[in-house]
């Protein structure tokens, strides 16, 4: 399919005079926001911006703005260094001088490989550049966004004058113009997606009268009837109702449900040990999730704009949903929500969309912190939004990508998200607090956090230089309060969690990610990321940590303590998920032998 890589808005709707940047996009992207941030305006853009024939109402433009902003836009290409030579690598001696040009404002505006296009409506006065589809559409390249690059030197002038030889010759010398032409030789004949709409409204009922196709349930039974009983020749069709099946199947937690459509297609019919049930008898919550499930697998290879699909949906179903959209459907969401169930999925490219005075504000939510604020900004608090049974605090994402692959190995029904929720506690809280009053005070509300959940299991360095040093006291304390409330600690056997990776596998992945590093073998109780053991200053830890987990199957030697540590851990969160996780008897990980896990610690 063809995928929406990036878009920019300016002067449409709630949005004013300075471009917003929404990108990179992924499959699945949320916007997040609070009510009448902007969030359904993100959505409304993406599919004027990607339709064949799209007309301007009144209301599109920003009211009560003077002066008017214009209405502009910005799309993104992902470009490599590889494309770029490729491109303009015949210019020989001025190709570097392009690249920079591609590699700096505007038109890498957001860094990250993405260049950038910007776009005016007809009012633009650059009337050449763009193919037959921008034109079609009424868009014309943006001479305001070039002009805010300043000092092109010589060298940079005459790269831009030869490259428009490349890109078939331009209508004007003027450097503004070559400038916002240079990014379109990436964008491509049709370079935007075909766009579907699910609104927040969603019920199964006939089809409008307009006979429109739409995809909140008016006449999704009529759609559906193909799939259940497909012609010959579309087979395949049977093999997407299989998928729609399934998902019930994982959202009642019964492999035995069936679906049927009745003859008068007045709803669809839940088959229950025998018993036939209209969907909408099973609840709100499941109704509206099998609406969204099936839309989203009727349609196929498009955008899909959803407004609000957690409404009546409790948070489990909320997070399934997101993973059937994922791994079942080949759409590209662009999802409005307020809801902080879905922040914590690996699935998911978040957007905090605020309001100020100047109109919408979009900003990427990277890290935990911006996902923090997100929260604080919808109005959760802690204990809102801590909905998983089980809690593993860990260190930081490394620790995070190496706990989730493990336990994938150990039992791949395990879901992060419905089952357990990994959080960040950040190592220096428990490695280098002192018995100062404020630092007990830190560590007391730290040990507090299990109150939100009682199911808390924390992954812990040991930092142990030697087998006869201790673990120090913030991190002894944490472990016996854990151990008085049932709770689960694992302090790792050697120095650190990355002693856990074979050396050898640990070598490759940290010379992928550091092609000059200088691995050598560590020991036990030594950290094998130490500078004095690869030759690099700082390392990324996150990215040598996806380097080994793409290395780790199940052949993969488990050394020291790290088999029944995972055991342990997986049957914590077994037991706090015997509503959720299959029908199968564990035994008790509180219960674990000693000789299943040795207490050296």
């Amino acid at each position: 399919m063809k995928m929406l890589t990036g878009f920019g808005v300016a002067g449409y709707r709630s949005f004013g005079e300075q471009m917003q940047y929404i990108g990179p996009l992924t499959k699945i992207n949320l916007v997040v926001g609070q009510n009448n941030a902007g969030k359904s305006n993100v959505l409304r853009f993406a599919e004027f911006l990607c339709a064949r024939k799209a007309e301007l109402q009144p209301l599109d433009f920003p009211v009560d703005v003077l002066p008017r902003p214009r209405l502009r836009a910005a799309v993104a290409v992902e470009v490599s260094d590889d494309e770029i030579a490729n491109k303009f690598g015949r210019l020989r001696h001025r190709q570097p001088a392009v690249a920079e040009l591609l590699r700096d404002e505007p038109i890498s505006a957001t860094g990250g490989g993405l260049v950038w296009t910007h776009l005016a409506r007809h009012d633009s006065n650059l009337r050449g550049g763009l193919g037959e589809w921008w034109v079609e559409r009424g868009w014309r390249l943006d001479s305001a966004s070039s002009e805010e690059r300043t000092g092109l030197t010589q060298r940079h002038r005459q790269a831009l004058a030869e490259a428009m030889d490349i890109l078939g010759g331009g209508v004007s010398n003027d450097p503004t113009y070559l400038l916002a032409r240079l990014p379109t030789a990436f964008l491509g004949e049709e370079p935007l997606p075909q766009t579907e709409r699910i609104d927040a409204f969603r019920q199964i009922r006939a089809a409008s009268e307009t006979g429109d196709q739409r995809f909140d349930g008016a006449g999704l039974v009529d759609e559906l009837i193909r799939y259940e009983s497909p012609e010959a020749s579309r087979s395949a069709d049977r093999e997407q109702w299989e998928k729609i099946r399934d998902f019930v199947r994982t959202v009642l937690d019964d492999g035995d449900i069936d679906l049927a459509i009745p003859h008068d297609r007045s709803t669809i019919n839940v088959v229950r040990r025998g018993t036939r049930l209209p969907l909408e008898n099973l609840g709100t919550g499941i109704h509206q999730v099998v609406i969204l499930a099936a839309a989203a697998t009727v349609i196929q290879g498009k955008l899909v704009c959803v407004e609000e699909p957690e409404i009546h949906l409790h948070p489990v179903l909320q997070r399934k949903l997101l993973r059937y959209l994922h791994e079942q459907t080949d759409n590209q969401y662009l999802i409005a929500t307020h809801s902080a169930h879905l922040l914590d999925s690996d699935l998911a490219t978040i957007f905090h969309a605020t309001w100020s005075e100047e109109g919408t504000r979009i900003s990427p939510a990277v890290t935990p912190k911006d996902r923090a604020l997100i929260c604080s900004d919808l109005g959760y608090h802690a204990s809102d939004i801590v909905q998983a049974n089980a809690i593993v605090w860990v260190e930081g994402p490394s620790d995070r990508t190496y706990i989730n692959h493990w336990i994938a190995l150990e039992n791949p029904d395990l879901i992060e998200g419905i089952h357990y929720s990994i959080m960040f506690y950040g190592g220096g809280l428990l490695s280098h607090l002192t018995a100062t009053d404020l630092n007990k005070e830190l560590l007391t509300e730290f040990i507090k956090l299990h109150r939100l959940n009682r199911n808390v299991a924390i992954v812990i360095d040991s930092d142990r230089t030697g087998p006869n040093k201790r673990i120090n006291a913030s991190k002894r304390r944490v472990r016996d309060e854990l151990k008085e409330m049932e709770g689960l600690s694992w302090i790792t056997d050697g120095y650190t969690v990355e002693n856990y990776v074979p050396p050898a596998l640990l070598a490759q992945a940290i010379l992928t990610v550091h092609p000059s590093a200088k691995p050598k073998a560590a020991d036990k109780f030594q950290n094998p990321l130490d500078k004095s053991r690869t030759g690099i200053v700082s390392v990324s830890k996150a990215r040598i940590a996806l380097e080994v987990v793409q290395r780790w199957d199940e052949q993969t030697t488990m050394p020291y303590d790290l088999t029944p540590r995972v055991r342990q851990l997986v049957r914590f969160i077994r037991d706090a998920n015997r509503d959720l996780a299959p029908k199968v008897r564990v035994p008790s990980a509180r219960g674990l032998s000693n000789e299943e896990v040795r207490q050296s610690h």
